[in-house]
């Protein structure tokens, strides 16, 4: 191709994307609030086990999702024309629920751990509307991906074992034991979901509609670390103890690492160089990643705002 043909085919696809444009219906603002329900509960890697005076005890598998939740969104978009638009959602879960990770409970105690999801997303995506007057159906599908966030533990044990395990009775500062709780924070690597929204909009004028819309994300994320932020025993005297550097007597790291694949050839050296450090920030523990569910269902309430524009269309 020489020089002049390469000019007019610049010169072509540039008047063809202004002419596109120029039938476009311009910038718009979406605020969206919804709330989000687990779209399956699967069996998770904790369980329920629950001792009886006698000895005697029954486990029970735990089915989860991390994806229950409020949650708030932002999407910013450009309509090309009446029908079809770009967008990217900025979305945050709020008021997340508390999900059950592992129990263990016995006559006279009550082992439990909690772990509560905190995360930002990006989604860029398509919004293809079908153009009718006033009430007009709409559909949205986008990439979903996770910008930040963590998953917040928390461990309460009225078992002074828990601790310290055998040991518990032997460690001075367990002395008087009432109860136990750790706090702790895991992250995941980076993962790649989907979103679909199926939904209905109200026009109210020419540049603003309201809008309500089921929403299905398709999201697991592997895990990256784990950290046990604090741990704290309180006393009978209602005095409290910092007891994070008494964990390892129970076999418990304080940080840990994901990996897909563990040589065990390679870790036993690993853990000879670390030592008594093994767990600890420098050296962490190592641990086969599993992946942890966040897809949910939901439904959606919301508001357009559209500028420079004779109608509002799309999600």
């Amino acid at each position: 191709m020489n020089r002049v043909s390469y000019l007019l085919a610049i010169f072509c696809m540039v008047a063809y994307s202004s002419t596109i444009f120029a039938q476009g219906k311009g910038f718009y603002v979406q605020p969206t609030v919804g709330y989000q329900l687990p779209a399956t509960n699967e069996i998770a890697p904790g369980t329920i086990v629950t001792t009886d005076a006698a000895g005697n005890s029954v486990t029970t598998a735990i089915k989860n999702s991390y994806g229950q939740s409020m949650e708030l969104d932002l999407e910013l978009g450009y309509f090309i024309n009446s029908n079809i638009a770009f967008n990217l959602v900025v979305g945050g879960n709020v008021l997340s629920k508390k999900t059950l990770v592992e129990q263990r409970s016995f006559p006279n105690a009550l082992d439990k751990s909690t772990a509560q999801n905190r995360r930002m997303t990006l989604s860029p995506g398509i919004t293809v509307d079908a153009g009718m007057e006033k009430i007009s159906p709409y559909a949205r599908f986008g990439l979903l991906l996770p910008a930040a966030g963590k998953t917040t533990g928390v461990r309460t044990s009225d078992a002074c074992e828990t601790v310290a395990g055998a040991a518990c009775a032997l460690v001075p500062q367990l002395q008087g034991f009432e109860s136990f709780e750790a706090q702790s924070e895991t992250k995941g690597r980076f993962g790649l979901g989907f979103n679909a929204v199926l939904g209905a909009r109200y026009e109210l004028n020419d540049m603003a509609s309201v809008f309500v819309a089921l929403n299905y994300t398709g999201l697991r994320i592997k895990r990256k670390s784990y950290t046990v932020t604090s741990a704290t025993v309180t006393k009978e005297d209602g005095t409290v103890e910092d007891v994070l550097p008494l964990l390892g007597l129970n076999g418990v790291r304080q940080y840990t690492i994901y990996k897909d694949e563990i040589d065990p050839a390679k870790y036993d050296e690993y853990k000879a160089i670390a030592g008594a450090e093994l767990g600890s920030e420098k050296y962490p523990a190592w641990e086969r990643t599993e992946d942890a569910n966040f897809s949910t269902f939901g439904i959606n309430l919301g508001a357009r705002f559209l500028f420079g524009s004779n109608g509002t269309k799309g999600e």
